[in-house]
Protein backbone atom coordinates (compact mmCIF):
# COMPACT_ATOMS: atom_id res chain seq x y z
CA UNK A 1 0.00 0.00 0.00
CA UNK A 2 2.97 2.34 0.50
CA UNK A 3 3.83 2.04 -3.19
CA UNK A 4 0.17 2.49 -4.10
CA UNK A 5 -0.12 5.73 -2.10
CA UNK A 6 2.92 7.03 -3.98
CA UNK A 7 1.18 6.24 -7.26
CA UNK A 8 -1.97 8.04 -6.10
CA UNK A 9 0.06 11.07 -5.02
CA UNK A 10 1.59 11.34 -8.47
CA UNK A 11 -1.78 10.64 -10.07
CA UNK A 12 -3.09 13.69 -8.22
CA UNK A 13 -0.61 15.80 -10.16
CA UNK A 14 -2.21 14.57 -13.38
CA UNK A 15 -5.70 15.19 -11.99
CA UNK A 16 -4.79 18.76 -11.05
CA UNK A 17 -3.36 19.40 -14.52
CA UNK A 18 -6.54 18.03 -16.12
CA UNK A 19 -8.63 20.29 -13.89
CA UNK A 20 -6.65 23.36 -14.89
CA UNK A 21 -7.06 22.52 -18.59
CA UNK A 22 -10.82 21.98 -18.10
CA UNK A 23 -11.12 25.39 -16.46
CA UNK A 24 -11.35 24.49 -12.77
CA UNK A 25 -9.90 26.88 -10.20
CA UNK A 26 -6.19 26.02 -10.10
CA UNK A 27 -6.17 26.21 -6.29
CA UNK A 28 -9.08 23.79 -5.79
CA UNK A 29 -9.43 21.42 -8.78
CA UNK A 30 -11.05 18.77 -6.61
CA UNK A 31 -13.53 17.32 -9.10
CA UNK A 32 -10.82 16.34 -11.55
CA UNK A 33 -8.31 15.34 -8.86
CA UNK A 34 -10.66 13.06 -6.93
CA UNK A 35 -12.24 11.74 -10.10
CA UNK A 36 -8.98 10.89 -11.83
CA UNK A 37 -7.31 9.45 -8.71
CA UNK A 38 -10.27 7.22 -7.79
CA UNK A 39 -10.53 6.00 -11.39
CA UNK A 40 -6.76 5.42 -11.35
CA UNK A 41 -7.04 3.25 -8.23
CA UNK A 42 -10.03 1.30 -9.52
CA UNK A 43 -8.23 0.56 -12.79
CA UNK A 44 -5.23 -0.79 -10.87
CA UNK A 45 -7.39 -3.17 -8.84
CA UNK A 46 -9.42 -4.20 -11.89
CA UNK A 47 -6.28 -4.92 -13.92
CA UNK A 48 -4.81 -6.81 -10.97
CA UNK A 49 -7.83 -9.11 -10.80
CA UNK A 50 -7.78 -9.75 -14.55
CA UNK A 51 -4.05 -10.46 -14.97
CA UNK A 52 -1.27 -12.38 -13.26
CA UNK A 53 1.01 -9.34 -13.05
CA UNK A 54 2.51 -8.73 -9.60
CA UNK A 55 1.00 -5.78 -7.71
CA UNK A 56 4.27 -3.84 -7.47
CA UNK A 57 4.92 -4.26 -11.18
CA UNK A 58 1.39 -3.22 -12.09
CA UNK A 59 1.47 -0.16 -9.83
CA UNK A 60 4.87 0.77 -11.25
CA UNK A 61 3.46 0.69 -14.78
CA UNK A 62 0.46 2.83 -13.88
CA UNK A 63 2.72 5.18 -11.91
CA UNK A 64 5.07 5.71 -14.85
CA UNK A 65 2.20 6.35 -17.26
CA UNK A 66 0.50 8.76 -14.88
CA UNK A 67 3.69 10.72 -14.20
CA UNK A 68 4.31 10.99 -17.95
CA UNK A 69 0.80 12.31 -18.57
CA UNK A 70 0.97 14.66 -15.58
CA UNK A 71 4.38 16.08 -16.52
CA UNK A 72 3.21 16.64 -20.11
CA UNK A 73 0.01 18.38 -19.04
CA UNK A 74 1.76 20.55 -16.43
CA UNK A 75 4.29 21.61 -19.05
CA UNK A 76 1.41 22.43 -21.37
CA UNK A 77 -0.28 24.58 -18.70
CA UNK A 78 2.95 26.21 -17.49
CA UNK A 79 2.47 29.16 -19.82
CA UNK A 80 -0.96 29.98 -18.40
CA UNK A 81 -0.31 29.74 -14.64
CA UNK A 82 2.22 31.07 -12.17
CA UNK A 83 5.29 28.76 -11.91
CA UNK A 84 4.97 28.88 -8.11
CA UNK A 85 1.63 27.08 -8.45
CA UNK A 86 3.41 24.11 -9.99
CA UNK A 87 5.91 24.16 -7.12
CA UNK A 88 3.02 24.14 -4.63
CA UNK A 89 1.43 21.19 -6.44
CA UNK A 90 4.64 19.20 -6.20
CA UNK A 91 5.79 20.10 -2.67
CA UNK A 92 2.74 21.56 -0.95
CA UNK A 93 2.28 24.92 0.75
CA UNK A 94 0.35 25.80 3.88
CA UNK A 95 -0.16 29.28 2.41
CA UNK A 96 -2.46 27.85 -0.28
CA UNK A 97 -4.89 26.30 2.24
CA UNK A 98 -8.39 27.79 2.00
CA UNK A 99 -11.61 27.24 3.93
CA UNK A 100 -12.83 24.74 1.35
CA UNK A 101 -9.70 22.65 1.92
CA UNK A 102 -10.40 22.48 5.65
CA UNK A 103 -14.01 21.48 5.00
CA UNK A 104 -12.89 18.75 2.61
CA UNK A 105 -10.36 17.41 5.13
CA UNK A 106 -13.03 17.29 7.82
CA UNK A 107 -15.45 15.58 5.43
CA UNK A 108 -12.84 12.97 4.47
CA UNK A 109 -12.01 12.32 8.14
CA UNK A 110 -15.65 11.80 9.09
CA UNK A 111 -16.37 9.69 6.00
CA UNK A 112 -13.36 7.42 6.53
CA UNK A 113 -14.24 6.94 10.21
CA UNK A 114 -17.90 6.17 9.46
CA UNK A 115 -16.92 3.52 6.90
CA UNK A 116 -13.87 2.01 8.60
CA UNK A 117 -15.25 1.72 12.13
CA UNK A 118 -17.99 -0.87 11.39
CA UNK A 119 -15.84 -2.63 8.76
CA UNK A 120 -12.61 -2.70 10.76
CA UNK A 121 -12.66 -6.43 11.58
CA UNK A 122 -13.40 -7.37 7.98
CA UNK A 123 -10.59 -5.21 6.62
CA UNK A 124 -8.23 -6.66 9.21
CA UNK A 125 -9.17 -10.26 8.44
CA UNK A 126 -8.83 -9.71 4.69
CA UNK A 127 -5.36 -8.21 5.14
CA UNK A 128 -4.18 -10.98 7.48
CA UNK A 129 -5.80 -14.09 5.99
CA UNK A 130 -7.90 -13.72 2.80
CA UNK A 131 -8.64 -17.46 2.79
CA UNK A 132 -10.47 -17.31 6.11
CA UNK A 133 -12.25 -14.14 4.99
CA UNK A 134 -13.42 -15.95 1.87
CA UNK A 135 -14.54 -18.94 3.95
CA UNK A 136 -16.64 -16.57 6.04
CA UNK A 137 -18.27 -15.31 2.81
CA UNK A 138 -16.78 -11.84 3.03
CA UNK A 139 -16.86 -10.09 -0.34
CA UNK A 140 -13.11 -9.54 -0.66
CA UNK A 141 -13.27 -7.73 -4.00
CA UNK A 142 -15.82 -5.23 -2.69
CA UNK A 143 -13.76 -4.38 0.38
CA UNK A 144 -10.59 -4.21 -1.68
CA UNK A 145 -12.17 -1.62 -3.99
CA UNK A 146 -13.60 0.22 -0.98
CA UNK A 147 -10.23 0.35 0.76
CA UNK A 148 -8.50 1.63 -2.37
CA UNK A 149 -11.09 4.40 -2.77
CA UNK A 150 -10.68 5.42 0.89
CA UNK A 151 -6.89 5.38 0.54
CA UNK A 152 -7.18 7.49 -2.61
CA UNK A 153 -9.31 10.23 -1.08
CA UNK A 154 -7.15 10.25 2.07
CA UNK A 155 -4.01 10.73 0.00
CA UNK A 156 -5.62 13.48 -2.08
CA UNK A 157 -6.78 15.24 1.08
CA UNK A 158 -3.16 15.74 2.14
CA UNK A 159 -1.86 16.93 -1.23
CA UNK A 160 -2.34 20.66 -0.55
CA UNK A 161 -0.14 20.39 2.58
CA UNK A 162 2.58 17.91 1.62
CA UNK A 163 2.41 17.98 -2.19
CA UNK A 164 2.04 15.23 -4.76
CA UNK A 165 5.71 14.22 -4.53
CA UNK A 166 5.70 13.61 -0.76
CA UNK A 167 2.08 12.55 -0.27
CA UNK A 168 2.87 8.88 0.29
CA UNK A 169 5.50 9.69 2.93
CA UNK A 170 2.83 11.07 5.26
CA UNK A 171 1.12 7.66 5.15
CA UNK A 172 4.28 5.57 5.23
CA UNK A 173 6.62 7.14 7.81
CA UNK A 174 4.16 7.62 10.72
CA UNK A 175 2.92 4.05 10.35
CA UNK A 176 6.51 2.77 10.30
CA UNK A 177 7.18 4.76 13.48
CA UNK A 178 4.06 3.34 15.09
CA UNK A 179 5.06 -0.20 14.17
CA UNK A 180 8.40 0.24 15.94
CA UNK A 181 6.79 0.84 19.33
CA UNK A 182 3.39 -0.88 19.11
CA UNK A 183 2.51 -4.20 20.71
CA UNK A 184 -1.07 -4.46 19.46
CA UNK A 185 -3.16 -3.42 16.47
CA UNK A 186 -5.08 -0.91 18.59
CA UNK A 187 -1.83 0.76 19.69
CA UNK A 188 -0.53 0.69 16.12
CA UNK A 189 -3.55 2.60 14.81
CA UNK A 190 -3.47 5.05 17.72
CA UNK A 191 0.23 5.83 17.35
CA UNK A 192 -0.13 6.15 13.57
CA UNK A 193 -2.81 8.81 13.97
CA UNK A 194 -0.83 10.56 16.72
CA UNK A 195 2.44 10.64 14.76
CA UNK A 196 0.74 11.82 11.54
CA UNK A 197 -1.00 14.65 13.37
CA UNK A 198 2.12 15.62 15.30
CA UNK A 199 4.20 15.65 12.11
CA UNK A 200 1.77 18.05 10.45
CA UNK A 201 1.64 20.36 13.47
CA UNK A 202 5.43 20.47 13.84
CA UNK A 203 5.94 20.84 10.09
CA UNK A 204 3.68 23.88 10.04
CA UNK A 205 4.73 25.58 13.30
CA UNK A 206 8.51 25.07 13.37
CA UNK A 207 9.36 26.70 9.99
CA UNK A 208 7.26 29.74 10.96
CA UNK A 209 8.83 29.93 14.42
CA UNK A 210 12.38 29.49 13.09
CA UNK A 211 11.67 31.70 10.03
CA UNK A 212 12.72 28.95 7.62
CA UNK A 213 11.64 29.38 4.01
CA UNK A 214 10.95 25.74 3.14
CA UNK A 215 7.85 24.06 1.65
CA UNK A 216 5.36 22.82 4.21
CA UNK A 217 5.46 19.34 2.64
CA UNK A 218 9.19 19.01 3.20
CA UNK A 219 8.88 20.34 6.77
CA UNK A 220 6.11 17.88 7.61
CA UNK A 221 8.05 14.91 6.25
CA UNK A 222 11.27 15.98 8.00
CA UNK A 223 9.33 16.22 11.27
CA UNK A 224 7.89 12.78 10.62
CA UNK A 225 11.40 11.45 9.95
CA UNK A 226 12.65 12.78 13.30
CA UNK A 227 9.77 10.97 15.03
CA UNK A 228 10.71 7.82 13.11
CA UNK A 229 14.33 8.05 14.32
CA UNK A 230 13.12 8.49 17.90
CA UNK A 231 10.89 5.42 17.54
CA UNK A 232 13.90 3.39 16.37
CA UNK A 233 15.85 4.50 19.45
CA UNK A 234 12.91 3.57 21.70
CA UNK A 235 12.69 0.14 20.08
CA UNK A 236 16.45 -0.38 20.20
CA UNK A 237 16.70 0.27 23.93
CA UNK A 238 13.31 -1.23 24.80
CA UNK A 239 11.94 1.90 26.44
CA UNK A 240 8.36 1.57 27.63
CA UNK A 241 5.88 3.99 26.01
Amino acid sequence: MAFYSEAIGHAAMTGIAIGIILGENYSTPYFSTFGYSILFGILIIYTKTKTDIASDTLIGIFLAVSISIGASLLTYTAGTINPHIIENILFGSILTIEKVDIYILITITVLVFIILYPCYNKFLLISINPSIALARKINIKFYEYLFIILLSITTIGAIKIVGSILGEALLLIPTASAKNISHSMRAFIGYSILFSTLSCILGIILPAYLTLSIPSGAAVILSSTIIFIISIIIKKFNFNV
